[in-house]
C-alpha cells in the first residue's frame, strides 16, 4: 500500500513526485482543514474508490483510496491541487498480445496435417448433424442462460479466492456479450472496454492479498460492477 502524508502547508506535487503509484495500488493520505463530505465528493468525482476514511486523535482525516485511471489525476481540496500520477503495471512487451511463434508457423497459409484435419472435420460434422437431428426430433429445447443473473449471483457468493471469482464472472459475462475469448486468456479491447478495464482484470488474475481484505473486496466489486453495467448498456460487438 502506498502511503502519502499530506499537510496543507506543503505542496502536494512535491510529496508524491518521488512515489511510483501503479494502477490498483491503495494510497493513504493524512488530510487536515477540509470537511469529510468535501474529501469524499472530490475523490469520487475523480473516479477513485474510497476504501477507508476516519479521524485520528489529532482531528486529521486518514483517507485510503484506490485508482484505476491511468495518467495524471487532479483532486481539488480546499485551495490546493492534488496531482496523482497513476502508472500502468504493464510493460511494452506485455502489451504485445499477438506475437509470432519461433518457427513462424502461425503465419503459414497451409497445414501439414491438412488431409487428417479435413477428414476429421467431416466426421465431427456428420456426428454433430446426427445429434442435432435426434435432439430436434425429441423436441428438446436448448437451455437459455441468463448471463446477467449468473453474473450477479456469482458476485454474491465470493469465496476466499474472491479475486479469481470476480475475474471469472467478469470474463464470462464479457464473452457472452461480445463473443470474445476472455475466459481463454485472450484479453482484447472490444465494445466499451478500455485499457484500464483490461488492466484491472489482469490485476485480479495476479492479485496478492494485502492489508484489509474486506476493503479490497468491496473496492474490486465496485469496479467490476461498473464494467458490467457499461458492457450491459453498451453496443454489442459480434
Amino acid at each position: 500500500m502506498k502511503k502519502i502524508v499530506l499537510a496543507f502547508f506543503l505542496t502536494f506535487s512535491l510529496l508524491i513526485s518521488a512515489k511510483d503509484i501503479n494502477v490498483g495500488d491503495s494510497i493513504s493520505f493524512k488530510i487536515s482543514g477540509v470537511p469529510k463530505e468535501e474529501i469524499i465528493k472530490e475523490f469520487e468525482k475523480g473516479n477513485f474508490s474510497i476504501e477507508k476514511i476516519k479521524k485520528d486523535k489529532n482531528g486529521n482525516f486518514l483517507v485510503t483510496v484506490k485508482g484505476f485511471n491511468l495518467g495524471k489525476n487532479n483532486i481539488i481540496l480546499g485551495n490546493k491541487n492534488l496531482e496523482i500520477d497513476i502508472k500502468s503495471i504493464l510493460t511494452s512487451e506485455d502489451k504485445e498480445l499477438y506475437k509470432d511463434l519461433l518457427d513462424k508457423s502461425n503465419k503459414k497459409l497451409y497445414s501439414d496435417n491438412f488431409p487428417y484435419i479435413f477428414i476429421g472435420s467431416i466426421v465431427i460434422g456428420l456426428l454433430s448433424l446426427i445429434m442435432f437431428i435426434k435432439t430436434f426430433k425429441r423436441g428438446e429445447k436448448k437451455e437459455i442462460i441468463d448471463y446477467d443473473k449468473r453474473f450477479n449471483t456469482q458476485m454474491e457468493i465470493l469465496s476466499e479466492r474472491w479475486a479469481f471469482d470476480i475475474s471469472y464472472a467478469l470474463r464470462e459475462y464479457i464473452d457472452s456479450r461480445y463473443n470474445s475469448h476472455f475466459l481463454n486468456g485472450n484479453y482484447e479491447k472490444k465494445g466499451v472496454l478500455t485499457d484500464e478495464d483490461i488492466i484491472f482484470i489482469q490485476w485480479l488474475d495476479s492479485c496478492k492479498f494485502s492489508g484489509d481484505v474486506q476493503e479490497e473486496i468491496e473496492a474490486s466489486r465496485k469496479k467490476a460492477f461498473d464494467i458490467y453495467k457499461r458492457v450491459k448498456e453498451g453496443e454489442i460487438d459480434v
